[in-house]
């Protein structure tokens, strides 16, 4: 069941009005302004001295005056009663649940929605944490470079390509023995399920030149 907004407003010292809003779905306005002033007209509702429709593009209004001395909320259910300010609305709420389609009543499509949103902002908070992580990797590396610059750019200069650097650059800060090396790095922590062992050495062969000596710095990178 669904019913119109209304409120009761003063407009004088002894008159009252009815202020209708906000109306039921698929409630035509003009229809319903209309039906009423046929109310009145046919006396079936004696009480409303007029009724006009004053909305305007900052919303609904319908205001229906009322007469001296009348009880404005027995007008109201009048109104209820023999117009569409009072309709019933039927629907069948068909939803996907578990992967098969089911009708469900009020109650249990407000939990299946609610549960929807959980697993929605769930999966993109994990989204945005594995990113999150991806990017600490990534940064981790960088950190990982400056400490090796030397050895990092001789790696590089003595490379025959951009996948031979790649493949010594894993192999660097993997731990193995490398010429180049002046002294053995420090581990690099776990890597992400969602990034590849390169994904250090690639984003550190992507990175000009000048971003090594002057962008890497420490103090541009928290620290837990």
């Amino acid at each position: 069941m669904m019913r119109a907004k209304a409120s009761i407003e003063n407009i004088n010292k002894d008159r009252q009005a009815i202020i209708v809003t906000e109306i039921p779905y698929q409630v035509n306005k003009s229809v319903l302004v209309k039906r009423i002033a046929q109310l009145v007209n046919d006396k079936e509702i004696e009480d409303i001295s007029d009724v006009r429709d004053e909305s305007d593009r900052d919303g609904m209004r319908i205001v229906i005056e009322l007469k001296r001395g009348t009880e404005p909320q027995i007008v109201l259910n009048q109104l209820y009663k023999h117009t569409s300010m009072q309709e019933g609305f039927s629907m069948i709420l068909l939803a996907v649940v578990n992967g098969a389609p089911r009708e469900l009543g009020l109650i249990p499509a407000i939990k299946h929605f609610i549960n929807h949103r959980v697993e929605v902002v769930r999966r993109r908070t994990a989204f945005l944490l594995q990113k999150a992580k991806d990017r600490e990797h990534i940064l981790e590396g960088y950190l990982n470079a400056l400490d090796h610059l030397d050895n990092v750019i001789a790696i590089i200069r003595a490379s025959a390509n951009r996948a031979d650097a790649r493949e010594n650059l894993v192999a660097y800060f993997g731990g193995k023995k490398n010429r180049y090396q002046h002294h053995r790095p420090a581990l690099p922590s776990s890597i992400p399920k969602s990034l590849s062992p390169r994904a250090r050495p690639k984003a550190i062969l992507e990175l000009q030149l000048h971003r090594l000596t002057k962008t890497l710095d420490r103090r541009n990178f928290p620290t837990s």
